[in-house]
């Protein structure tokens, strides 16, 4: 043919364009492309066609993006994910929001986005893309990349996806995860401990059972000399020989060994314990698994079985056995004694049932075929005496433990014929004590005293009428209130503290508050209020009985401003004697008239007793007014306590003080009022123990607080005075209840300084052996 200097347009037919003999390469090559954006085959970029054809001829399935409409392609082997009734002919080459709906929306439309603005390529393992397949939504797992695609200027214009469909392998693997929980579980249930070693990293796990028995930590890493460590001590030994052999490759015998569990704050557990190591090719173990058994009972069931047969013998309850026809298989003596009969076996036991009670005992005993047990009253009969008892009986089945089968039936029963005569007795009781209860309310509604009830919560369950009237409501109102809304706002936190801690112990308390009547006016009562509980010993709320003492407060609060005012007045003069007293002893005190000197101690003496007195009573009189305050500073613990104690000497010169410290830094204290509490010690020691002259004195640290100590060898406490001697005005009796002289105040002061110092302050005693008084103090760092 001549050329003709022109050149023709040559037409490439798409078979020569796209490659492939499947599905997919068929519908590509058929499909009229020019109806879609992407128009002919023959037009479209090399680089896509490059593409498509490796997606084609490729084995792992792929869905391939193309374009700004990202265009749907993918090949055969993708095809079977979409499912059987896709179609693939009209579906082939549609944008992407068409072809995946919302599944483009919920995930792909965001990895495709990303990667073309650039992102390098995703991997996605196992994930969760629910998609719409043979005509329902199913939960799909795929494994898949996303990698960019570029167009032959290198921009990239699509994104090739690689998947596979690992929906079998999730599925697979989870229901693996449940096989071995539900193995677990049922080791646990079983009561199986399970165990896992590897030796070479020394690690050791196990189920919770075993964590249990061998009280490890449940999610600690344990190392195998920790459960050893728990395990008897002579058995130990044992258990490492057997592990060490177990873990010999020459012989890897199975490990079987039986020993003791002693873990700490439970019981000993005999246990038989069973493994195997498993070895890696240089015959190194790698594992060493195996279960633990608890055996306790079945090591001790010979033993425990001939006690069961010796306690069903000489039981007092009434025991037998029956087959499922109600046939006696069985019968202790205790059983033929109330029947009255030598031999039961092979009597029907409903011959000895009371006969009006025989159809609830035949529907009870049908329902053994479902359940396991049941508790019932059943009257049985002696039928030689015609005597009719009760019976508690209690029924179980005996099952064959390979089928579950109902085989027989075992009834223990108690006699409670006593018990129901009495129960008739207690109806009647309980007539009368609601006839009681209606005398007592009578009672109370004319006491002279403010009687009510509380429950638990301290809700008010009944009130009398004359406490109702003080308040100026019903007892209806009251009744499920508390009443602390009627105590002063100043009183109402103390009085809620005392009724909490006494409720929590159930115990007595006794308190003193103001309460507002019915004109709106505060008065002054005091309510005691003891504990009430049920016939089996249960706490059911308080009892109270109150009275106004609102007079008695004000003549107190008279008495403590009559005290105040005398004591300063007192303390002026006796200052003033004091001092004379110290010129005539300078003066005179070394005299040769013994008269003159004795005569001149005396009354020094009781001018620092009546100084001491005074003092006393102006601490007690700034107490009431809450004026005893603390001037805090630092002291040298030594110098201080030598300094009392060489005070004490030169004062009672006839008693030996024993000193032993052990502390020699320093104190945050007032320290005046120290001193008072300790000299106070001193005081009562010689006071108190007339006829011993030692006192010893003990200073140590416990936990960081300094710990201060006075025992003295004298009279002692009882033990019931111990908690009212830091009380106001108490003093302890000696052996001839004589009391000894003073106010019974010092240790009252004495137990404010210490709490003002946040302190403890304590006594320790036995009557007729003396007593230890101490007291606590923080140390600052």
């Amino acid at each position: 043919m001549p050329d003709t200097g022109q050149h023709t347009k040559k037409i490439i037919h798409t078979s020569s364009l796209i490659f492939g003999e499947g599905e997919m390469s068929s519908i590509i090559r058929t499909k009229d492309w020019s109806k879609t954006t992407l128009g002919p085959i023959n037009t479209w970029p090399q680089r896509l066609l490059g593409i498509v054809n490796i997606l084609l001829e490729s084995k792992f399935p792929q869905f391939l993006f193309w374009g700004p409409e990202n265009i749907c392609f993918y090949n055969d082997d993708y095809a079977p994910s979409l499912g059987e009734a896709f179609n693939h002919s009209s579906m082939m080459g549609i944008s992407a929001p068409e072809f995946w709906g919302d599944v483009w929306y919920n995930f792909a439309k965001e990895q495709v986005t990303l990667l073309k603005s650039g992102a390098p390529a995703t991997w996605f393992e196992d994930q969760l893309v629910p998609i719409h397949r043979n005509g329902r939504w199913e939960d799909v797992y795929w494994t898949f990349t996303y990698s960019p695609v570029r167009s032959d200027d290198g921009v990239i214009n699509g994104v090739l996806v690689t998947v596979i469909e690992t929906t079998e392998k999730v599925v697979v693997f989870k229901e693996l995860e449940e096989n071995r929980d539900q193995l677990e579980f049922a080791l646990d249930a079983a009561s199986l401990a399970s165990f896992e070693w590897r030796p070479s990293e020394n690690k050791f796990d196990g189920n919770t059972t075993l964590k249990r028995w061998f009280n490890l930590a449940s999610d600690d890493e344990i190392n195998i000399d920790d459960a050893i460590n728990n395990i008897k001590r002579e058995d130990q030994p044992r258990v490492r020989a057997a592990i060490a052999h177990a873990l010999d490759p020459e012989t890897s015998p199975e490990y079987d060994i039986i020993y003791t569990i002693e873990a700490a704050g439970a019981q000993p557990r005999i246990v038989r314990a069973i493994g195997k190591a498993y070895f890696d090719t240089d015959s190194k173990p790698v594992r060493f698994n195996g279960v633990i058994q608890d055996i306790t009972k079945e090591h001790r069931s010979e033993r425990e079985q001939r006690k069961l047969l010796a306690l069903v013998d000489t039981s007092s309850e009434f025991i037998f056995v029956t087959n499922l026809d109600g046939l006696i298989t069985s019968a202790n003596p205790m059983a033929r004694a109330y029947l009255d009969v030598s031999e039961t076996k092979g009597s029907n036991v409903k011959n000895y049932i009371f006969p009006e009670d025989l159809p609830v005992a035949k529907t009870l005993l049908s329902k053994l075929k479902t359940q396991d047990r049941f508790f019932s009253e059943i009257r049985f009969w002696n039928r030689k005496t015609g005597k009719v008892f009760w019976m508690l009986c209690n029924a179980s089945a005996i099952k064959d433990p390979s089928s579950d089968n109902l085989t027989a039936i075992a009834i223990t029963a108690s006699n409670i014929t006593i018990q129901k005569e009495k129960e008739a007795l207690l109806e009647k009781s309980l007539e009368s004590l609601r006839e009681s209860e209606n005398r007592f309310k009578l009672l109370a509604n004319n006491a002279p005293a403010f009687i009510r009830m509380s429950d638990m919560e301290g809700n008010v369950t009944f009130a009398n009428k004359l406490f109702a009237e003080f308040l100026g409501v019903t007892n209806e109102y009251l009744r499920g209130k508390t009443l602390f809304k009627y105590v002063h706002p100043k009183d109402r936190e103390r009085c809620e503290a005392v009724y909490r801690e006494a409720s929590k112990n159930k115990e007595q308390y006794k308190l003193e508050f103001r309460a507002k009547n019915k004109d709106g006016l505060y008065r002054w009562m005091s309510d005691i209020a003891v504990p009430r509980f049920d016939g089996n010993d249960n706490f059911e709320g308080y009892t109270h009985a109150g009275l106004i003492i609102h007079e008695l407060k004000v003549q107190e609060k008279q008495k403590d401003l009559f005290i105040g005012m005398v004591s300063h007045e007192l303390k002026t003069p006796v200052t003033s004697i004091k001092g004379y007293v110290q010129l005539l002893k300078m003066k005179y005190g070394k005299s040769k008239d013994p008269f003159l000197v004795k005569t001149l101690n005396t009354v020094n003496s009781q001018i620092l007793v009546l100084t001491a007195l005074i003092t006393d009573l102006l601490d007690l009189s700034k107490m009431k007014s809450g004026g005893l305050r603390l001037n805090v500073s630092k002291i040298n613990f030594d110098e201080f306590l030598s300094d009392i104690i060489a005070q004490q000497e030169m004062i009672n010169s006839d008693h030996t003080f024993n000193c032993s410290n052990d502390y020699h830094g320093t104190i945050e204290a007032d320290k005046d009022r120290l001193a008072q509490v300790l000299i106070n010690f001193l005081s009562n020691a010689v006071k108190y123990a007339p006829g011993s002259k030692n006192i010893d004195i003990t200073a140590v640290t416990k936990n960081n607080k300094l710990v201060v100590s006075v025992r003295d060898y004298g009279i002692g406490i009882n033990t019931s005075n111990q908690d009212k001697v830091f009380k106001r005005f108490f003093r302890e009796e000696g052996t001839d209840e004589k009391t000894f002289p003073g106010f019974g105040i010092g240790l009252y002061i004495a137990a404010d300084i210490i709490k003002k110092h946040h302190g403890k302050i304590g006594v320790s005693s036995v009557k007729g052996q003396g007593a230890t008084f101490y007291f606590k103090l923080p140390l600052i760092n």
